[in-house]
């Protein structure tokens, strides 16, 4: 990380970072060239392992790619904000932002309860501890893929006034 004072070093700040996000970015291998997708995510942290979970089609270019490859790259972003500024006579431009980055490897997930699980943290994301039904049908129906992140890490800019969170 080339600006080493914008680096979070304080891994619950990450993990709250991840808990304010709506979406991320999934980075995966398509064949040598690079194929991404914008995806919601769901996840936890089990003994220090931060597992992220996404729902999926069945089949599709996704799926493809991790049978072939199951490397992968998240990445997410918030509080982005454009600011341009003056300091000692010059006029300069910046983005406010707390951003997560996260390496691993990607897997489909078939067990039915460990997919009701993961269907779980996915929406504790949008609507908290509220309780839900989903049909085992849609369940059955359902992909689930989880990502075990083997590193993770943490930058922010939160601009003037807001103290980092690291």
């Amino acid at each position: 990380m080339r600006r080493k004072d914008r680096e979070i070093k304080d891994i619950s700040v990450i993990y709250g970072i991840l808990d304010k996000l709506e979406y991320g970015h999934l980075a995966l291998c398509d064949g040598g060239k690079p194929y991404g997708i914008t995806m919601n995510f769901g996840h936890e942290v089990v003994d220090g392992v931060l597992t992220l979970y996404f729902h999926a089609a069945q089949e599709g270019r996704k799926m493809d790619c991790i049978r072939r490859n199951p490397s992968a790259y998240f990445f997410a972003e918030t509080g982005t904000q454009f600011h341009e500024g003056e300091k000692n006579g010059q006029k300069y431009w910046t983005m406010f932002y707390s951003s997560v980055a996260a390496e691993g490897t990607v897997e489909r997930i078939d067990d039915l309860e460990e997919k009701y699980h993961a269907l779980k943290l996915l929406m504790k994301h949008f609507i908290g501890d509220q309780p839900f039904e989903v049909p085992e049908a849609v369940v059955r129906h359902t992909a689930i893929l989880k990502m075990t992140v083997s590193s993770i890490s943490g930058k922010q800019n939160p601009g003037p006034g807001v103290r980092p969170e690291s």
